[in-house]
């Protein structure tokens, strides 16, 4: 199997079909969707029981209590077989090629970590842009864990650009290896997990393609305030 898409969902019944949509239409079509319901009150766990009736590639697991983002996710990454981990949050989507490309980037150049650009998707609001401008992700570009804090450090010029934002492809060997999980914090889980990685020596390459829609749900301009 060639990738594992994790979604932790908690009250997510008003955007998980678009995500999963998203996450079954892939390009690729060797892949494994993996729903963690982490104790949603609404009809989440429902939805994704539908869609893992009708397509076999998908898993509902169940978490017997709230575990938050990292907690979920680490439920997920014990059920993923794929020989890629993607995280895909249940209110954003994957364009069409996405899982496909990332993983052919990181096969060509032996990385761990794959990312793409994010497209800022605010809600009620009809202009989509790139969290980070042309330019400021070079083709094939990498993050070491010098570059990740510091684009992760507050300024005033950058504004929301921060490496902590990017959802990358990970090697599931690397992580089988480092026996690295997420954090149970609630806040800047994927910050800590991909510092984590980074300072046990994962290559983490980095393309300016634009190819995860990243939901803002509530809108902040990109950059400095006025």
């Amino acid at each position: 199997m060639r990738v594992s898409v994790i979604l932790a969902a908690h009250n997510a019944a008003d955007s998980i079909g678009r995500a999963l949509d998203s996450a079954l239409g892939q390009t690729e079509p060797d892949l494994q969707v993996i729903v963690v319901d982490d104790a949603s009150t609404d009809r989440t766990a429902d939805i994704a029981a539908a869609y893992a009736a009708r397509d076999p590639r998908l898993q509902l697991v169940r978490a017997r209590r709230n575990l938050g983002p990292g907690g979920a996710r680490n439920l997920g990454l014990e059920a993923a077989r794929g020989d890629w981990i993607a995280v895909l949050d249940a209110d954003d989507r994957f364009s069409g090629r996405r899982l496909a490309r990332l993983q052919a980037i990181g096969e060509e150049i032996h990385a761990d970590m794959v990312a793409d650009n994010l497209l800022l998707c605010p809600e009620g609001h009809p202009g989509h842009l790139p969290m980070f401008p042309p330019g400021s992700l070079p083709a094939h570009g990498t993050i070491d864990a010098v570059a990740f804090v510091d684009s992760n450090t507050a300024r005033r010029s950058s504004g929301r650009r921060a490496y902590g934002y990017l959802k990358p492809l990970i090697r599931r060997s690397f992580l089988t290896a480092s026996g690295l999980r997420y954090d149970s914090a609630r806040f800047a889980e994927d910050y800590i997990f991909y510092l984590r990685c980074l300072l046990h020596g994962a290559r983490w390459t980095v393309t300016p393609e634009t190819m995860y829609e990243y939901t803002v749900v509530k809108w902040h301009p990109i950059g400095p305030p006025a």
